[in-house]
């Protein structure tokens, strides 16, 4: 079997077991932006709205932002420079989002 038809092969196959009333391309309610503008706007929309949820612990919007914002810097003060990798290695805890954000804003790539 070609490439070609085994691509609609499984196009078919998707298509035949995609649950009904729900999109097949993603919703962005803000337009195609980056996640940091995403973590902007909710931060200034609604700050004290829990963004992340850790055993009884909630990290707001603004708290996130505000994070991120500061790892940013400190990878930008160390030397990271935009488009650089950074390794991460942290369970799936808080850290894990502020990290990751401030990787983004930094222009970095983890």
């Amino acid at each position: 079997m070609s490439e070609q038809a085994y691509l609609q092969r499984l196009a078919k196959l998707q298509q035949a077991v995609w649950p009904q009333g729900h999109a097949r391309e993603p919703q962005y309610p803000l337009g195609q932006r980056p996640l940091t503008h995403y973590l902007k706007h909710w931060a200034q929309s609604t700050p004290d709205k829990p963004a992340v949820r850790f055993y009884g612990h909630d990290l707001s919007y603004a708290e996130l932002d505000e994070l991120s914002d500061r790892f940013a810097s400190l990878l930008l003060d160390n030397g990271v420079q935009p488009g650089d990798r950074v390794a991460v290695y942290l369970p799936n805890c808080p850290q894990l989002h502020i990290v990751f954000y401030g990787i983004l804003k930094a222009g970095a790539v983890h």
